[in-house]
């Protein structure tokens, strides 16, 4: 028996799933230990020629045609009777497996005699996707976390091949099955013992099309709420009270938060209502079958008021509110950044705004904090609907670090601290006196640990993003961690590291100087420059220290300098022909500026670059190449023509370095 089928429904994959293959071909776990099952779902184009190909140049591929079903679901069960491994990976036709995934996966459900293994999953289109579900390796997450163990639900998991087929657990088939991996998931909870979870390793990529999004599915339309009472249904019977409570309140607020509140409230914000007569209709059904009036007490806090004004049809009181939330969100902006070794701390401060920078505002109500809201939805909506007292005290502020390369996100170890602060009376906008008008902030402190801050391994790709998830009232939204503080250099164990302000005034690190250079970035300290013989010719040895800039470890990054003329007399007018009828000697002039060896050396000693020049008469600018990257440097190099010829260095301005 092999270890995992790879099961992949295609249809007009187009080259989306070269990707698939290409990914399990580089897998570490041996080709002979898995296999890939696709199953063409009737495609009108040149895609079965295709998996045709890749079956007879891999021992590992197996492939089935069936007649178009018009959804992945059937094609999956295909895959289910078909597959031979162990496990059963569902993978969509065009993302891809990170290399160690499939070992790394397997080896962690056998450990646990897993029914189903949810691996940690990135999204290409978003930098928060599954955070806060993956916080570490957990043999089996069904004690503590019950059916939200199966989050995000998406069918990118690894499920025993046996416990499906014992369970019946198969996907439903028929066209446009909308969530048809929410009702596989459900089944699976049902009969599961055992859901474990991988954090710490980086399994499945989910790269996001316009061919693969479902979100566009939405109120306006009727077949959105047919599909929708059907989930519902399903949840009802699969989910029996009398043994699942818990798991079914769960799973219908979840539909009842994102797909019912959630989503009206975004097409409110759209021109058009002639879809609503429809719309509410179909509302009303849901919430006379499955979702009681007390549910909406239920609900994430902002969501509360939202759902009792949807509840009892108040379209323009909703609008109102939309109106005045205006985009309501948390950003994050740093106060501090700095390196202690290899541990880079991040200081930071999150505070919730509207797009038109109105801050959220909360009213004391004796020891209570009431939401503002317009005064006319405030007549209607009940005030324990508005009373965030306790959501608040759960205000956190989670920073990240984002592989730029591998859309893999992290969490880094981070300490809040929560602050109620008072707000002046314009930015109440007249809801309440200035006494009484309070806004809320989170302090943020995290680390990261350049040797473990990818889930326990080292960051080992160049170019990483900060991000912070931020969450109030039931909420969260994720974005870059907005900076201005300067560039944070350091040489730490045989690598470079520069925490800078990328083009967007986001923060970032690069670890091998790929857009941001240590020489452009530290200051030298020219008046400290030594230079002493290196042989004859004038050869001179440099020593060019670099100030605030942290070291660890003994750093020696090899490279070169070389020099450019900068408009002295000799040089310009060498390189440009003849010097007072002198034959050509810009030819010799250049071998002679040619590129010499230079080191970036960083130790306890501190930092700097040594190297070698060939000092001839004149001013010039200076190049460095250390890691593929070529910098002018904002130093100017002058020797002089007569007297004392021992070269200086000294400042020039600095270059400025395509930001990203």
């Amino acid at each position: 028996m092999r270890k995992v089928s790879v099961v992949v429904p295609a249809y007009r994959p187009g080259d989306g799933i070269n990707r698939v293959v290409g990914s399990l071909e580089k897998q570490t776990m041996p080709s002979s230990q898995f296999e890939l099952i696709i199953v063409d779902d009737g495609s009108p184009d040149d895609t079965w020629q295709r998996l045709q190909q890749i079956r007879d140049t891999h021992d590992n591929v197996r492939i089935e045609r069936i007649e178009n079903s018009g959804w992945p679901s059937r094609p999956r069960n295909v895959g289910i009777d078909m597959a031979e491994g162990e496990y059963v990976l569902f993978m969509d036709h065009d993302d891809a497996l990170f290399p160690d995934g499939l070992r790394a996966s397997y080896e962690f459900a056998k450990a646990n005699d897993a029914d189903v293994l949810s691996p940690k999953e990135s999204k290409t289109s978003d930098v928060g996707w599954g955070i806060g579900n993956y916080t570490g390796n957990i043999p089996n997450a069904l004690p503590k976390r019950g059916i939200n163990a199966l989050f995000p639900m998406m069918p990118h998991k690894f499920y025993k091949t046996s416990f499906l087929r014992e369970h019946g657990i198969r996907f439903p088939e028929g066209r446009r099955m909308l969530w048809e991996d929410v009702y596989f998931n459900i089944s699976a909870y049902r009969h599961a013992k055992v859901v474990s979870i991988l954090s710490e390793t980086p399994v499945y990529l989910w790269v996001e099309t316009a061919q693969n999004n479902s979100a566009t599915y939405g109120p306006r339309e009727e077949e959105f709420w047919e599909k929708l009472l059907a989930l519902y249904a399903f949840i009802d019977r699969e989910l029996p009270e009398a043994e699942f409570a818990d798991a079914r309140g769960s799973m219908m607020r979840h539909q009842y938060n994102t797909r019912i509140v959630g989503r009206f409230w975004r097409e409110l914000g759209r021109p058009g209502d002639d879809w609503l007569p429809m719309a509410l209709g179909h509302l009303r059904t849901v919430l006379e079958r499955y979702l009681p009036a007390e549910v909406d007490a239920q609900m994430p806090p902002l969501t509360r008021p939202r759902a009792h004004l949807l509840r009892h049809e108040r379209i323009d009181l909703a609008r109102t509110l939309r109106t005045y939330e205006n985009g309501l969100a948390g950003t994050s902006r740093t106060s501090e950044v700095t390196w202690d070794g290899d541990v880079l701390t991040v200081r930071a401060t999150a505070r919730w705004a509207t797009k038109d920078d109105k801050p959220l505002v909360l009213l004391r109500r004796g020891d209570r904090l009431v939401r503002a809201v317009p005064a006319e939805v405030a007549a209607v909506v009940p005030e324990e609907y508005l009373d965030v007292t306790d959501e608040i005290r759960r205000a956190r502020s989670l920073l990240t670090i984002r592989d730029r390369r591998k859309k893999v996100t992290w969490e880094l170890p981070t300490s809040t601290e929560l602050r109620v602060e008072p707000i002046n009376s314009e930015d109440a906008s007249g809801t309440a006196a200035r006494t009484e008008a309070v806004t809320v902030a989170v302090d943020a402190t995290a680390t990261v640990d350049l040797r473990s801050g990818a889930g326990g391994a080292p960051l080992e790709g160049p170019l990483w993003d900060f991000h912070a998830k931020n969450v109030l009232l039931g909420t969260s939204i994720h974005n870059g961690l907005a900076t201005r503080t300067p560039s944070h250099v350091a040489l730490l164990r045989g690598r470079s590291a520069v925490a800078y302000a990328n083009r967007d005034g986001k923060l970032s690190l690069d670890l091998g100087q790929k857009v941001r250079s240590v020489l452009a970035e530290a200051r030298p300290a020219v008046g400290e420059a030594r230079f002493a013989p290196a042989g004859r010719g004038g050869l001179y040895r440099f020593d060019l220290p670099l100030t605030d800039v942290t070291t660890a470890g003994r750093t020696e990054i090899r490279g070169s300098i070389s020099l450019s003329p900068a408009g002295s007399l000799p040089a310009t007018v060498a390189l440009s022909g003849r010097l007072h009828g002198l034959p050509r000697i810009g030819p010799v002039l250049r071998r002679a500026l040619g590129a010499k060896p230079a080191r970036l050396v960083g130790d306890d000693d501190g930092a700097r670059v040594e190297g070698i020049v060939r000092a001839l008469p004149g001013t010039y600018r200076v190049a460095f190449r250390f890691q593929g990257r070529t910098v002018v440097a904002p130093l100017l190099l002058h020797v002089p023509l007569l007297g004392d010829r021992t070269p200086r260095f000294d400042h020039a301005q600095t270059t400025t370095e395509a930001e990203r």
